[in-house]
């Protein structure tokens, strides 16, 4: 029974194969679309361990052209080439020896949530605009061969395009970009926003405007402060952009990196320890440390997978600690983008001199590295910062500025 949203991996990895032995050769690259990289990181793995003669090619958007362009280039003799993508390849994207292509149907696409101001990437299906191009992918400079992995009757349901990217973008990304470019008071700002084809909510670019002043990167004005200059030239939200920022001036970027790709996707705390609770800590609570935070208990998640990674011993230890390694995975290229970033902006501190931006050093509680920190997360997350007072009537304040 086919089920909205669901990615069909085993229905994939046939199809795959019976492409392969329909020619054996090797010739005809094969393209996968699927939502994103953790649907990519188990298919990879999949294919891996089958031993076929595979040349398997991820594209995401987190990669880097160099890593990307691996996907123009001919697989050895004798060789499949099959290509993992996300929605990155639907049009952005000519892969000339692509003959067969798999659509799962399913995509991400980031929504926003202006009543409580928070971002999220939600699985969806397909628009028909999203089927088309996929499609398009198949054949480009041959015949080709597409196999959309859901029913005739339900494509005619799909939404026809995308939602725009302005409504489903936070306020005060948009706000800012556009400050940046034209200035101007807080209600030539609205209007000039307010003529985009898709218009957004007034009140989410109001919101978005007392967002960024929070932040000191707009003054009480509304123009633009030398801050919010710096912020709107790192290509992350405001707030993990100034997270950044400041740890780098605190000489904290790498921990800081790793926290903040943690905030942009999510728990790694997804599974249940494959061993039973023992007096030996598992999960949350063996990389707790004392440190009583979600934040630095998933940095040191990190810092140890990483460590068991270079042992060849990741799988086996996310399997025991309940780790998902997919968003491990995701987490490690983002720490990457994230510090190659602030090297790109001039960061030049003795932490990025080791050659692998992702490789991040254990934070100790109550030590120097700590404190900065957490003193760069709480200057760069208002207003979601608040202060929490044992006993009392209230049990915590929220800081308005």
């Amino acid at each position: 029974m086919w089920k909205e949203r669901e990615v069909y991996l085993d229905l994939v990895e046939e199809l795959i194969f019976f492409f392969h032995k329909a020619e054996p050769k090797g010739d005809g690259a094969i393209m996968v679309f699927l939502p994103g990289w953790g649907d990519i990181s188990k298919l990879f793995l999949r294919l891996y361990e089958t031993g076929e003669n595979f040349k398997v090619i991820t594209l995401h958007s987190l990669m880097t052209p160099e890593q990307q362009h691996e996907a123009f280039e001919r697989p050895p003799a004798g060789y499949r080439k099959i290509v993992l993508s996300t929605n990155i390849a639907e049009a952005s994207v000519t892969i000339d020896d692509i003959v067969y292509v798999i659509d799962t149907g399913v995509r991400k696409e980031r929504t926003y949530d202006a009543e409580n101001g928070v971002s999220s990437l939600d699985t969806k299906m397909v628009t028909r605009a999203n089927a088309k191009q996929r499609r398009g992918r198949a054949g480009r400079c041959q015949e080709g061969l597409v196999v959309h992995l859901f029913p005739s009757y339900k494509h005619k349901t799909f939404d026809e395009y995308p939602t725009p990217q302005m409504l489903t973008s936070s306020m005060e990304e948009v706000v800012l970009q556009a400050k940046v470019i034209n200035g101007g008071s807080n209600k030539e700002l609205v209007n000039i926003i307010q003529t985009c084809m898709a218009k957004p909510d007034e009140k989410a670019i109001v919101d978005g405007v007392a967002i960024l002043k929070s932040l000191s990167l707009l003054t009480r004005e509304g123009d633009l402060t030398v801050l919010g200059r710096a912020v709107a030239a790192i290509p992350v939200q405001p707030n993990v952009a100034k997270f950044l920022l400041i740890a780098a001036a605190f000489r904290v970027i790498k921990p800081a990196a790793c926290i903040a790709a943690f905030l942009s996707i999510k728990n790694p705390f997804q599974q249940t320890p494959s061993t039973e609770k023992t007096k030996q800590a598992t999960g949350k609570d063996y990389f707790n440390k004392g440190f009583a935070s979600d934040h630095f208990t998933m940095l040191q998640a990190y810092v140890e997978w990483r460590r068991e990674a270079a042992r060849g011993n990741d799988l086996d230890f996310c399997d025991k600690q309940g780790l998902s390694p997919e968003t491990l995975d995701m987490a490690y290229m983002m720490v990457q983008q994230f510090v190659s970033f602030m090297v790109d902006a001039g960061y030049d501190g003795p932490d990025v001199n080791d050659g692998d931006y992702g490789e991040v050093d254990p934070v100790k509680k109550g030590s120097e590295q700590d404190a900065l920190v957490r003193a760069a997360m709480c200057a760069s997350f208002m207003p979601n910062i608040c202060v929490l007072y044992k006993g009392g009537q209230k049990p915590y304040w929220w800081l308005e500025s």
